[in-house]
């Protein structure tokens, strides 16, 4: 807070600042050791903490539909934030449960050389832990797979020509620029695939002979950075052959992030992760950064 005055922040973020502190330490108070430790927080705390602050959000929801003469009120009430004014709990509405939760991810990103150096590197949140800001979505041509700005389908044609992708390097480099073209995505969301993206589901298809055969389509599983949501988009099976090929790439690449079986060890590792050695990124949860891709695209065209 002492270094945010510092620099000139506004009171409106201060304010938001301090309410995203008190929250996390009201969470931080019903730990063994009320979290005096960051060490022993990780991310598996950080993870506990989202889910506690949602129900808060569901005790929100609560306390607003009941009368004040309700006597359920002053036991939610117990479980919400007080007020410094004293005029009843800090309630968390959609609003400030995103801007809550974004808010203690910019503190943390700002102090992580300093948990760091405390044995607290997991203590972290990632952009898709914040929860969805409240609006109204009107993206059903979007989550239909269509898009109003798609190239001419001879260009797209002459792109994806297996001599103009032999020109890219194998491995990421081409892996992540095929996937791209073939499943349109936005570059944020090709960036932060999981390593695990790929899922395959059992579905019944009926012939035009009036015969059902159960055949198995692969779906990309992905976060939708727009709707800040989790998306299901189907494939091709050529689609999924470019995934399996990143994957199979990167255990051969990064040997010691996998398993004897080729299963990654770290939960969150992404499937384009930065070859950079940092400490950061010694899970493999970091993703290239933006100019990177823009220079893979741009010398491949040219």
């Amino acid at each position: 807070m002492l270094h945010l005055a510092a620099t000139g922040a506004s009171p409106a973020r201060l304010n938001t600042v301090g309410y995203a502190a008190r929250w996390f330490a009201m969470f931080l108070r019903t730990l063994p050791g009320e979290g005096r430790w960051p060490g022993e927080i990780g991310r598996p705390g950080l993870l506990a903490y989202l889910r506690w602050l949602a129900k808060r959000a569901r005790d929100t929801d609560d306390y607003r539909q009941l009368g004040d003469d309700d006597p359920a009120r002053p036991v939610i009430a117990e479980r919400l934030l007080p007020a410094l004014q004293g005029k009843g709990p800090l309630l968390v509405s959609p609003q400030r449960h995103c801007r809550l939760v974004s808010t203690l991810r910019d503190v943390l990103e700002h102090g992580r050389s300093w948990l760091a150096e405390n044995q607290a590197a997991e203590v972290h949140l990632l952009e898709r832990d914040v929860p969805p800001w409240p609006e109204r979505d009107d993206t059903d041509s979007e989550l239909e797979g269509r898009s109003q700005d798609a190239l001419p389908e001879t260009v797209f044609l002459q792109l994806m020509d297996e001599r103009n992708l032999a020109l890219l390097p194998d491995g990421t480099r081409r892996n992540y620029i095929e996937l791209t073209m073939r499943v349109g995505r936005r570059p944020w969301e090709i960036r932060h695939l999981e390593f695990d993206c790929l899922e395959w589901h059992d579905l019944d298809i009926e012939d035009p002979d009036g015969s059902v055969r159960r055949r198995s389509y692969p779906f990309l599983v992905y976060w939708m950075q727009k709707v800040r949501r989790r998306h299901k988009l189907p494939l091709h099976p050529s689609d999924a052959e470019v995934i399996e090929r990143q994957q199979d790439h990167l255990r051969a690449a990064f040997p010691h992030r996998f398993t004897d079986q080729g299963r990654p060890r770290f939960e969150w590792m992404l499937l384009f992760p930065t070859p950079r050695l940092s400490r950061a990124n010694a899970t493999g949860e970091r993703p290239y950064d933006s100019s990177s891709v823009g220079y893979w695209l741009a010398t491949w065209l040219d």
